[in-house]
């Protein structure tokens, strides 16, 4: 289930003003890259799920975007948008995926980029119905004296008959989030397209 709420967090970055940052180059491209991840996200929201039989059973499609990670409170977090890239292989109904090249804001308006890749791993397509697609994203980025962890339970839809991307989310009772050591509220949300 894609949960389209947007973390407080998310809010907060996108209200953020641009004369408050040091880095001015790097706090347009987050701004380019967050117009693009709004409006992938629009789009895949605004199409059906994939029709049952509309979910091919053989080949492979690779679909690219970006990925949105917020941990952490109002007081103290961290919003970053990065590349997304997520492979499904029909023939054997599995899928995989990396996110990286992160960049962001904290709560003092502080940008900054991060280092490390988050991986998709053990996905799956039709866990329960044909267009479902699940697995887990881990992995480790550092930045701005931070780091952040993240062992989440992703799940999500192939979106439009035929297929034009995926919108998927993490579920927050099976996701571990931690922000410098401490497990804190998080969230990552995946807008990819053909």
């Amino acid at each position: 289930m894609v949960h389209v709420c947007i973390p407080p967090a998310l809010i907060l970055a996108t209200g953020l003003s641009l004369s408050a940052c040091g880095d001015i180059k790097g706090a347009l491209e987050f701004a380019d890259t967050r117009d693009d991840f709004l409006s992938r996200r629009a789009t895949l929201e605004d199409r059906s799920n994939t029709a049952y039989l509309g979910v091919p059973e053989t080949g492979e499609a690779t679909y690219r975007g970006e990925a949105s990670l917020a941990v952490g409170t109002k007081s103290d977090g961290v919003v970053l948008l990065g590349d997304a890239a997520i492979t499904v292989d029909f023939d054997d109904s599995t899928l995989s995926g990396e996110m990286g090249n992160f960049s962001g804001f904290d709560t003092n308006e502080d940008f900054s980029k991060y280092a490390g890749v988050l991986v998709l791993e053990d996905g799956v397509i039709g866990a329960v119905n044909p267009n479902d697609v699940e697995g887990q994203i881990v992995g480790v980025l550092t930045g701005d004296g931070n780091v952040i962890g993240v062992d989440a339970f992703w799940e999500g839809h192939l979106k439009g008959t035929p297929i034009i991307g995926i919108l998927g989310d993490t579920t927050p009772g099976s996701s571990t989030f931690t922000l410098n050591d401490d497990v804190v509220p998080g969230t990552l949300v995946t807008a990819v397209t053909d």
